[in-house]
């Protein structure tokens, strides 16, 4: 709870631009247009901003761009990829956790099954 002396609208909407300036520096992409997919989903992008991972209930995607300021297009998807979380990495592979089993999958950039890391115990 916020005193409303204590309560400066315009202190929160600087720090929202603040953030907002930090968190899009140099975006011109505003709007993200992504394939369909059924229930749940995650996103993760890479480091450099250029490749976003989006999955869950209805498979695995990955989109690319060329540079920060062009639009993401479709380049690989699976839609048998039932995943729980993901994370992409600094070497472009892909570190799922798949959804029932908790196994965890790392996938190469073509969505090959690279390692896999049994779970202790089932998702339920």
């Amino acid at each position: 709870m916020i005193k409303s002396k204590q309560f400066d609208p315009n202190g929160l909407m600087n720090k929202k631009n603040r953030l907002l300036e930090n968190v899009f520096v140099n975006q011109r992409v505003k709007k993200l247009k992504i394939p369909q997919l059924r229930g749940r989903k995650r996103i993760g992008i890479s480091p450099d901003g250029r490749t976003l991972y989006v999955g869950g209930d209805g498979g695995l995607l990955v989109l690319k761009r060329k540079t920060t300021q062009h639009q993401f297009s479709l380049i690989r998807e699976n839609r048998s990829i039932k995943l729980f979380s993901l994370r992409g990495t600094p070497s472009g592979h892909i570190v799922v956790q798949m959804q029932g089993s908790n196994d965890l999958i790392v996938f190469d950039k073509t969505l090959k099954n690279e390692l896999e890391f049994k779970g202790y115990e089932a998702d339920r």
